[in-house]
Parts: C-alpha cells; structure tokens; sequence
C-alpha cells in the first residue's frame, strides 16, 4: 500500500459530512484553525479603501457581543499573532477602546502572513483567524465574537465524529476530529474539580492508547489531563460549534487487536475508515461498502443517533504486515502528518458552513 492511500483515506473522510462551523478556543498551534469571513461591519479610514501595492498593512478589529440582551463589550485584551506558513512571526499585545474596537497599523505585509486574533473576555479566551494578508491585501477588518460565562451546563451533543485508523510500525495511529453543538448561548466554565481547574469535555480512549497528540479544541496540556484512559479538557465550552481534534498510538504486540470507541455524548454521526485488509469485524457500528481508491481499499463503518456512553467494538487483524511504514523509516509518520492536516483544514472549512447554515435564530448574529 503506497502512502497514496493516507492521502486519500484523509480526503475520503470528508465526504460524510455536513456543513459546520469551528469555534477554536486554541490559536497558539503551529497552524491557525479556521478562516473566518472579515466581513463588513465598521469602515476602515477613507484614504486606505483602495488595495494597491503596500510595505504596510492595517488590521482593525472589533470584539463583539453574542450573548443576548449583554452589555456591548467595551474595553478588553487583545493578542494578535502573524503566522507565515504555519510559523509564528510575531505577537502583539493590544487593548480595545470602550466600543470593543482597535486598530493595528504598520503591520509587515512584506511576508504574507495570517492573523490570528484573540481577545479575553469574562475569563475566557475567544479566537478567529483572518485571512492572509500581503502587499495586495494589506488591510483587514475582523470581529471576534464574545459571551457572558454561565456555571450551569448547556445541552450539547456531537454532531460528527469521524475515526481514521492507520497502520504505522509497532501499531496503529488513530486520528479523531469531532464537532461539538452547545445550545447554550453562553460559555460553561464546566464542573469545579478538588484541584481547582474545571471540567467541561471527557473522551474515554481505547485501552492502551499512548502518546495523545492534541489539536483544534484544546490548549496544550496546561489546560487537558490524562485520566484513568480518558482525555479531560479543562477549557470552557463555548456557544455554538467546537471542532475537537485529537491523535494517540495504540501498540500491538499481536496482529490482531480489539478497540472499543465510546461515545463521549449523543452523536449524530460517526464513521469510522480504515484500510479493508485490516477490517475483520465490527459491533456497535453498521458496515460499508469497500471503496476502491486507486491502488488503495477503504473500509467505512458508520453510526447514527448513538447515545452517550455507546460502545462500538472494531476487530482488527494483519497488522503486523504494516506495508510502508517498516520498509521506510519514517513513512508512517509522515503520512499520519499529511493525513492530519488534510483533515483539519478540511473539517474546518465545512465548519464554517455549518454556522451559517445552523445558527439558532434567537443568537445575535456575529457575521
């Protein structure tokens, strides 16, 4: 199997999926989380409409409300980071005046870059990421979205849930990314723990799972735990649409092994794809058809309307004829990157269309 197959087992996973919107609580990853629509909500000055040649760009930015009937938010902390091709270039600290708005000037559009805004508020960090900004499109205008913070906890629920499984040396790699649906229209701190930190998101992982890769959703692991095989985020739940996204290793001392996935709440949807030499069985989950995809066959196991605490049991055999990753040092790992950033972006681009199409009509509309 060519690591063409990872290629298109990532882009395959895309295609079971609605159209959703990610709210990203993380911004400081290597690679900012989603683009969002700059829009057009408050001018930039007259002499800087046009969109010529610059050695300097302006980026002006408004937090704004959007828990209903809340005081408009008026003075608050602003970080900004540049990133270049995934690479941080810089960092600015700024502040809002009273109507929630600041202008940043001289920025060097020389090297393209992306900005990634985040504005503290009520406790809680808010992002949105802009789109990149060079000497053609020097000037940019972003709103950030803020909520109140609420102790009492929303309805929320998984709307997607996708599983890509891949053999790599010594094992499998498996990549989840879910989307998260509060009906709430404040952010939850989450439950108060003896340690002082906050509860929100638990995701049991499969029995021996190691070396946990946090993505979109989380913030390092200052603010998630490993707990008695299950991966806590500490981080507040925001209103609306989260995209969680997370990878972890699981050893195999045998050619066959078993792995129970837990639903962490209701799920709307879940699949599951793996390449069908692997695939022996499955409980809890309802088979595909195999897809031919190229020099490549993909097995998918699909789910809907599960319960939270649904167990779905994989039976998996073969792999301790994991083909490219031990002839190759190196290649296993290289494909699983290629696979994660395929999936991410992807995934966050039907986020954004998820909103748009499934705001609740009583929210104060942000775009």
């Amino acid at each position: 199997m060519s690591n063409r197959f990872f290629l298109l087992l990532g882009l395959c996973v895309l295609l079971p999926a609605g159209g959703i919107r990610a709210q990203d609580a993380d911004a400081t990853e290597d690679a900012p989380p989603a683009m969002a629509d700059p829009g057009d909500k408050f001018p930039l000055p007259d002499d800087d409409i046009h969109r010529g040649m610059a050695t300097t760009g302006k980026l002006a930015i408004q937090a704004v409300q959007g828990t209903p009937f809340a005081e408009p938010i008026g003075v608050a902390k602003v970080t900004v980071q540049l990133f270049h091709q995934g690479m941080l270039l810089d960092t600015i600290k700024a502040e809002t005046d009273e109507h929630g708005v600041v202008m940043l000037e001289d920025l060097p559009v020389q090297s393209a870059f992306v900005p990634v805004v985040q504005v503290a508020y009520a406790g809680v960090t808010y992002s949105v990421v802009g789109s990149q900004m060079d000497i053609e499109n020097h000037q940019q205008k972003l709103e950030v979205p803020c909520y109140e913070v609420t102790e009492e906890q929303p309805d929320w629920k998984v709307t997607m849930r996708h599983l890509m499984i891949m053999p790599v040396a010594h094992g499998l790699t498996v990549t989840e990314v879910m989307v998260l649906q509060s009906s709430g229209e404040r952010s939850w701190l989450g439950e108060p723990r003896p340690d002082g930190k906050r509860t929100t998101t638990v995701f049991t992982l499969p029995a021996g799972a190691t070396d946990v890769n946090l993505g979109a959703g989380f913030h390092d692991w200052c603010c998630s735990t490993l707990e008695d095989g299950k991966l806590v985020n500490h981080l507040p739940l925001m209103p609306g649409v989260t995209q969680m996204r997370f990878s972890y290793h699981l050893h195999a001392d045998e050619d066959s092994m078993a792995i129970d996935v837990v639903a962490p709440a209701a799920v709307d949807q879940m699949v599951v794809m793996l390449p069908a030499e692997l695939a022996s069985g499955v409980q809890g989950l309802e088979a595909g058809p195999v897809q031919e995809m190229g020099d490549a066959r993909v097995q998918t196991y699909m789910g809907r309307n599960l319960q939270a605490g649904a167990k779905a049991n994989l039976q998996l055999t073969g792999l301790s004829v994991a083909p490219a990753t031990t002839a190759e040092p190196g290649a296993g790992q290289a494909g699983v990157a290629k696979v994660i950033a395929i999936v991410g972006g992807g995934v966050l681009l039907i986020v954004a269309a998820f909103m748009l199409l499934g705001r609740p009509k009583n929210r104060v509309p942000t775009e």
